[in-house]
């Protein structure tokens, strides 16, 4: 059997997640980070992008996290944030949607009609609904 740590996933309005795992990996600013049993004493900033674990059972779990931090210390990680939702939150059909109005906006640049700080920003969203579009569909950055 896999040595396991607690794990907590906490926004503001809710209490996300509160379970044991084998394995979590966050979008730590700097870069993935993987936190697995007897994991150092460990701080970081995280950004927008998929947090996944490996439950007890050995089921995998994504989410999409806005920002966030996560801590980590006697097989305890708590991952504090300022959004998340679920695969079940998120809807196909509504983000690809999006994506394409977004991809329409990025268009604009190249004949004006998108100034250079809305083209950044569209850019940021794309980037944003394709990893929540990835989840919706059930593919885990780690399989």
């Amino acid at each position: 059997m896999a040595e396991l740590v607690e794990l907590e996933i906490i926004t503001a309005q809710r209490m996300l997640v509160r379970t044991q795992v084998s394995e979590v990996y966050v979008p730590a600013v700097r870069g993935r980070a993987g936190i697995l049993h007897h994991h150092l004493p460990y701080t970081a900033l995280l950004g927008m992008g998929e947090v996944s674990y490996v439950d007890a059972s050995g089921q995998r779990h994504a989410l999409f996290l806005q920002q966030g931090l996560v801590e980590t210390a006697d097989n305890h990680v708590v991952i504090l944030a300022e959004r998340v939702l679920t695969a079940d939150e998120l809807k196909t059909d509504e983000l690809e949607k999006k994506i394409k109005g977004v991809k329409q906006a990025i268009r604009g640049a190249s004949t004006g009609e998108t100034s250079p700080e809305e083209l950044e920003k569209a850019l940021e969203r794309e980037r944003e609904l394709e990893v929540m579009l990835k989840i919706a569909k059930g593919k885990s950055s780690r399989t």
